[in-house]
């Protein structure tokens, strides 16, 4: 595991979650995981692509997904996605995501641990995103719809 090198990580949505009340209510001397975790809250669009721009990865540990916009964005704002082994995540995604399984912490930890210590990967992650995420826009998905409305 990473021990104290851990990074930072930045949990960007509504306060209101269970999953991470025993950290937000803990004082950072009970643990000592608290000061590696920042609670945002909601963002605006503009506050949301900066901590795109100035993140290392976005780590989206997703069990269940019906599309997968986050990792989509980031791979438009050239930020490497570290994703859940999951289909709708394999779908969006491709090739441009390192997988690793959600219910395995070590598995997450190793693909954490991949990003922060090899940028030859980290950057090719950084191009297949951008050529990944190109394949979606409304345009190409409007295109594809009249597609099949017209062979109907």
């Amino acid at each position: 595991m990473m021990g104290s090198a851990a990074p930072k990580f930045v949990i960007a949505g509504a306060p209101a979650s269970s999953v991470f009340q025993s950290y937000e209510t803990s004082e950072p001397e009970a643990n000592s995981v608290t000061d590696k975790i920042v609670f945002t809250g909601r963002l605006s669009d503009e506050e949301i692509a900066g901590l795109y721009a100035g993140a290392t990865a976005l780590l989206f540990p997703s069990l269940y997904e019906g599309f997968g916009i986050p990792p989509l964005e980031a791979m438009l704002l050239g930020c490497p996605v570290l994703a859940s082994d999951i289909p709708p995540t394999r779908e969006v995604c491709g090739d441009a995501a390192l997988f690793f399984d959600p219910l395995r912490p070590e598995d997450m930890a190793r693909a954490i641990n991949e990003i922060l210590h090899n940028p030859e990967h980290r950057a090719k992650m950084i191009e297949r995103g951008h050529l990944r995420a190109q394949e979606f826009s409304w345009d190409r998905s409007a295109g594809r719809l009249l597609d099949i409305v017209e062979q109907l």
